[in-house]
């Protein structure tokens, strides 16, 4: 009996997760779903998440763990570092998996290697999308921008803008940045933004990643002192 339920499964979810609901609705019980994994015929990847032990994917499949993490936390959305990679837009390695959850969610104890916010929103900026075949909540090129700048070193944050900046120009929304920044109250995003705005405008050339920083930190400093002052 195992077995044709187990084929039942494969025919649906060869190489997806699925969720005991899911499999409920194909007339496979909790009890049974429990019984396969006691047998290793299937993997618990979360609460009511499953997996099968060969699941693997092609596509995008440097990101298939942190997809099948964010899934398998209800409401969690992929952030920061993890997202910024995504994106493309990070040299960092991702040491942990970094994901936003709400403010009364407890910390997920189960997963390990990760690394949770708590921001206030979790709305603006954040998309849902299919990775690595999982459909996952993630944020935004611009508010992963934003984030950097919150949680992470300002080098770090600077050369994540200074990527997104550099991208061709269909890729490139400072309106939609410049948006984000504002709800979210990021500061330093747009006094960059502004600086970078002024330069361009005045036609002055293309900065380099250097020269981009060495800038940006003399106008920190200026700032500083005006408001020192």
């Amino acid at each position: 009996m195992s077995v044709t339920k187990l084929g039942v499964l494969q025919t649906n979810f060869t190489n997806s997760s699925f969720t005991t609901k899911q499999a409920n609705i194909l007339g496979i019980s909790s009890r049974m779903l429990s019984h396969l994994v006691k047998n290793g015929q299937l993997e618990r990847i979360g609460r009511g998440l499953y997996i099968f032990p060969n699941f693997d994917t092609e596509k995008d499949f440097q990101f298939h763990q942190i997809a099948l993490v964010a899934k398998s936390i209800k409401s969690s959305v992929i952030c920061v570092i993890s997202a910024l990679n995504y994106w493309g837009l990070t040299e960092e390695l991702e040491r942990e998996h970094w994901l936003a959850i709400p403010n009364n969610f407890p910390t997920p104890k189960s997963i390990d290697n990760a690394k949770y916010i708590r921001p206030r929103d979790l709305e603006i900026g954040v998309i849902s999308r299919v990775i690595a075949e999982q459909e996952v909540r993630i944020t935004t090129p611009e508010r992963s921008i934003c984030e950097a700048f919150k949680y992470l070193s300002e080098e770090s944050a600077l050369s994540s803008l200074r990527a997104y900046l550099d991208q061709d120009e269909d890729q490139v929304d400072l309106i939609h940045l410049l948006d984000t920044a504002s709800k979210l109250k990021s500061k330093k995003v747009i006094e960059i933004i502004q600086d970078v705005a002024i330069a361009t405008a005045k036609g002055y050339p293309k900065l380099n990643r250097d020269t981009f920083r060495a800038l940006t930190k003399w106008n920190q400093k200026q700032r500083e002192k005006k408001h020192g002052g």
